[in-house]
């Protein structure tokens, strides 16, 4: 198969880096710091060489490499002399990290790479990463664990804040694109870059504007038919939707609208930061619900009725066991333990216990997932109720998410959980719309073989 035409961005096989004198740091902006020390912190698997584009023989002596991608962190007024000497030197994209451009320097510097047929990431852009590469070329903060979510965002510091949430949560990332208003290459390309990438197998975007709604849809639609996508969307309200205003303001200001194209589009909309995180989760885990029955499996009666209301209200439904499952579960669990609606184990339940629900739900044909909540009990340990869901998450073949009530005790308990991949979250209510979301994506795809209605009147 031929190669992406943004592969020389996000997957480079040589780099050179104009990023001010090695000399003398003190003239290096802010993000140029930042950009070496994360270039220079990894083991980047290809050709890595820093210019200078004031020393005397450069542009001769980079004329040898003919590099791929330029990186440019630079104060505003040099960029465009490196972005010329880039695209003299035959690079075929060109990433600009920094922020303080205008919309007018954000143009000559468009119009430059239009008229050499290179592909510009930037101005005012954070940078991106690929892990598996061990490229950090980004002012975002430590590379990313390798994995297989993509994150494209329009806020840098939300690509911060996630990167570092994912860093305590064993999320992993095939790319991590911040971009930046005013950018050449826009969230629309990257899209269609990630929907052929073998490495991604699911994206994450927050969004606050596009510039075509035609273009976005369309690359979003062509995602969404790969993988699953979630999207958060600022600018819900009014006051929200004049700070995300974008140049066309195609979309942002019809919210009822925007989630119209969305679902015929077959990604899915998340409503908060905590919702985006919460999916994250389960898309790191790949996991791939066939319905929307979720069943629960508690030592306690409270967190168990509390996922069972936020099941109902969000439009899951409650997922049981047969009569034939109750009755062979039965013998293996406590005398207290009650299987009538939820799979409530009773406090005294301990790893062996949890260990013969969840494999009794995941031979259930009535059950797509199961959400195992563990609330603290003197004499019983977390920890070992949370190694209990490690050995039956694989053969199980179905979702397994968890929550560990508290925190003080439960912290190695979750932390074996994210190291196995198994979704674990802090509520109940969180677990429960995780894993809507991920259902409704699956939903969402029976809409894509509809014609899409007009994005606007």
């Amino acid at each position: 198969m031929d190669k992406h035409y943004l592969t020389p961005l996000f997957f480079p096989e040589s780099i050179v880096v104009f990023a001010g004198r090695a000399d003398d740091p003190a003239s290096q902006t802010p993000h140029a710091v930042a950009l070496n020390l994360a270039l220079r912190a990894q083991r980047y698997s290809g050709t890595l060489r820093f210019a200078d584009t004031h020393t005397s023989g450069t542009l001769a002596d980079l004329a040898q490499t003919r590099a791929d991608l330029a990186i440019i962190a630079l104060p505003p007024q040099d960029v465009p002399a490196a972005l010329e000497i880039a695209c003299r030197i035959a690079c075929r994209a060109a990433l600009v990290v920094g922020s303080g451009m205008n919309a007018d320097q954000a143009a000559e510097l468009k119009r430059i790479a239009r008229r050499e047929g290179v592909q510009l990431m930037g101005p005012n852009s954070l940078g991106f990463q690929c892990p598996q590469l061990q490229l950090n070329a980004s002012a975002a903060g430590p590379l990313a664990k390798a994995g297989s979510l993509a994150l494209v965002s329009q806020s840098g510091a939300l690509t911060s804040s996630m990167l570092d949430w994912a860093s305590s949560n064993a999320v992993g990332f095939s790319s991590v694109v911040s971009l930046g208003p005013n950018t050449g290459v826009d969230i629309a390309q990257v899209l269609d870059f990630l929907a052929s990438d073998a490495r991604t197998q699911s994206i994450i975007v927050y969004l606050e504007g596009i510039s075509s709604a035609r273009r976005f849809m369309s690359a979003l639609r062509s995602a969404a038919t790969a993988k699953p996508v979630v999207v958060l969307k600022a600018g819900r309200k009014p006051a929200g939707n004049e700070a995300a205003q974008t140049h066309s303001g195609t979309i942002v200001g019809a919210d009822d609208v925007f989630d119209a194209a969305l679902r015929r589009a077959g990604a899915v909309r998340v409503r908060s930061f905590v919702e985006l995180f919460s999916a994250a989760k389960c898309l790191a885990s790949r996991y791939r619900p066939v319905g929307r029955r979720l069943a629960i499996v508690t030592n306690g009666g409270g967190p168990g009725v509390l996922a069972a209301d936020w099941i109902n209200e969000i439009d899951l439904h409650l997922g049981k066991l047969s009569a034939a499952s109750v009755a062979a579960l039965a013998p293996q669990l406590p005398a207290l333990a009650s299987m009538s609606d939820l799979i409530d184990v009773s406090e005294d339940a301990g790893p062996e216990h949890y260990k013969a629900a969840i494999e009794a739900a995941g031979r259930d044909a009535g059950i797509d997932g199961v959400l195992a909540i563990h609330s603290p009990k003197a004499g019983i340990d977390a920890a070992m109720v949370a190694r209990a869901l490690v050995e039956v998450k694989r053969p199980m073949g179905k979702p397994l998410l968890s929550c560990w009530m508290g925190d003080a005790s439960v912290g190695a308990a979750r932390d074996i959980l994210n190291e196995a991949a198994i979704p674990s979250f802090r509520t109940p209510e969180a677990a429960v719309g995780a894993f809507g979301n991920i259902a409704t994506f699956y939903q969402n795809q029976l809409l894509l073989q509809q014609t899409p209605p007009p994005l606007s009147t």
